[in-house]
């Protein structure tokens, strides 16, 4: 779960991967907390909107990048 921390989107978005009593929670500016689960051990899904979150790795192995499908756009998104 080293995926948990803020993410980049653009110059003004940001989405925020939290935890809160063993349950994932994502948060893109200016929007409500929705909870997400597991697909894989590198992907998450919403049941409450059209969305997945893919993670990517570096070099050494951490979590430094994320696709957010929303609705069917891709936005991809740097670690902060």
């Amino acid at each position: 779960q080293s995926f948990l921390v803020s993410y980049k989107i653009g110059h003004k978005l940001e989405l925020d991967i939290t935890l809160e009593n063993h349950q994932p929670f994502a948060k893109m500016t200016g929007e409500a907390n929705v909870s997400v689960y597991p697909e894989t051990e590198t992907k998450l899904f919403c049941r409450e909107v059209n969305a997945t979150i893919d993670f990517f790795r570096d070099d050494k192995g951490e979590f430094d990048k994320l696709i957010l499908d929303l609705n069917g756009d891709k936005m991809p998104a740097t670690r902060k």
